[in-house]
Formats: structure tokens, sequence, C-alpha cells
């Protein structure tokens, strides 16, 4: 199946400052919903992670020009921005996986993450990553 174009967000959250976050919800656009069983078994397969819930939800993503915008209603927005001519510095680029590529490295200029139930998480001005990857998946019989 091919995935381009389809949009989800791996949410995976530490469960105190400065520590490993853990794998948490799948959510995935209500447009895509016919793949989230593709996404799944990429996420398992590919990068050893398993969500231990899938939501459907209404996911807009807007790529433009140097800035990239997820929003979920209610739940999560997050803007990042890649100033022009910025490299990946040398500690991002050594940890990169062979399969990624068009990297680029940006900032967070904002992140609210609004769960329903529990308190509001924002922050701003951490480093980000964006790439594409292309990976083949061989059909499970």
């Amino acid at each position: 199946m091919d995935l381009r174009g389809t949009v989800f967000v791996l949410l995976n959250l530490p469960q105190g400052p400065y520590e490993q976050p853990i794998v948490g919800t799948l959510l995935v656009s209500k447009n895509d919903e016919d793949r989230v069983a593709v996404i799944q078994n990429l996420l398992g397969d590919v990068f050893g992670l398993a969500p231990n819930s899938v939501s459907l939800n209404s996911i807009e993503y807007l790529e433009s020009g140097k800035t990239v915008v997820v929003k979920i209603p209610g739940l999560l927005s997050y803007r990042v921005s890649f100033p022009g001519g910025k490299e990946l510095s040398p500690e991002v680029s050594e940890g990169l996986y062979p399969w990624l590529f068009g990297s680029r490295q940006g900032v967070v200029e904002t992140v609210v993450y609004s769960p329903p139930d529990a308190e509001t998480v924002a922050y701003s001005g951490t480093n980000a990553l964006w790439g594409r990857f292309r990976i083949p998946i061989v059909a499970k019989r």
C-alpha cells in the first residue's frame, strides 16, 4: 500500500523530565482510517514500536515554505520553522537512519499538547527534525 500523503502522529511522552519517552497513542487522520493496520505494522516491524491505543482524528497538516504545522483540534498544536541554510548538526546527522532522506533541522516555535484528563504541556525553542522516508514493505501472508 502506498502511504504517500498519509497523516499520522505517534504520541510518545516521558513519565518525568529528561526521561525517555514511552510509546503511547497512534493518532491517525480520519481520512486514512483504511491504513491503520498498515501503519501499525510499519511502526512495529520497522521501528519496534507498539502503540497502546489508536485514535482517529481530524488532523490538519500544512507544509509551507520554511514552516510545518500539525493541528489536532482540542489536543495538539505543533509548529516548527526551518531557517534557510541550517545544516544538520553533527550530533544529529550521525544518528540518522539510512532510509531517512531530505532531512532538515529546525526549531520548535510552539508545541501545545492538551490531553483531556491531564495538565496541558507547552514548550518552544527545542530542536526539531523533519525528513522523508521510503521503506519497501512486503505484505505478510
